[in-house]
């Protein structure tokens, strides 16, 4: 960007120093507030790690262990959307905030590592949950967090704003990684460590979903089983 168009520099016949001149203070606090006030957004994997800290105990899934959930943005790629995680009253889960396209386009959170295999053969998760009208995915993952590991989705059905309960089968749930489908891939449930929720402008298959300009949303999940 030329800032020679916005600013003129002090006549020639000026002695004021750089540090003096109101013109140079005025451009270096111009541009300062243009990249956030000097301070640097982490990213990737840096970003990845600290949100894993901030962690928010909510409902129980697998061993009966309670599950802490951590926000997990589009900010990791540069992006600008806000979200947050918070207990009920209920002990549910509140998952809320603002997706923006800009240099993203998702919201989302997940659990921190532990068991969450299916007990006694059950090839089902019940939900019940409290949404609007965006649009919803729930995924799975069997690795780590800091590994390029397939995880699985499954969209919510969409039913309206209100309380719902619905089931979704494993076997429908389809392999991709950073959201990009992986024909084939098969889901060990055995193996399964953290469970999430998403909120984006895209579909199952990675590509914007016309018409979707991102927003506010706000989901509750009252109830987490296997069935």
């Amino acid at each position: 960007m030329n800032f020679s168009l916005w600013f003129r520099p002090p006549p020639p016949t000026s002695r004021l120093s750089d540090e003096q001149s109101p013109t140079m203070h005025h451009v270096r606090a111009t541009l300062q507030h243009m990249v956030g006030g000097g301070e640097q957004q982490l990213r990737g994997m840096p970003y990845m790690r600290q949100q894993a800290e901030q962690r928010t105990s909510a409902l129980t899934l697998g061993a009966g262990t309670e599950l802490e959930w951590f926000v997990l943005n589009d900010v990791v790629m540069g992006g600008s959307s806000e979200s947050k995680c918070e207990r009920t009253e209920a002990g549910g889960l509140h998952f809320s905030g603002t997706v923006s396209t800009v240099g993203g386009g998702f919201c989302s959170c997940r659990t921190h590592e532990s068991p969450l295999f299916p007990v006694g053969g059950s090839t089902t998760l019940r939900l019940e949950f409290t949404c609007d009208e965006s649009l919803y995915k729930v995924t799975l993952s069997c690795g780590s967090m800091s590994a390029r590991d397939v995880s699985w989705q499954h969209e919510l059905p969409q039913l309206g704003a209100g309380r719902h309960t619905v089931t979704l089968p494993l076997a429908h749930f389809s392999g991709s990684i950073h959201g990009q489908p992986v024909p084939g891939a098969d889901l060990d449930t055995a193996a399964l460590s953290s469970i999430g929720l998403n909120s984006s402008i895209f579909d199952m298959q990675g590509q914007a979903i016309p018409g979707r300009e991102g927003g506010p949303f706000s989901f509750t999940l009252h109830a987490l089983e296997w069935v």
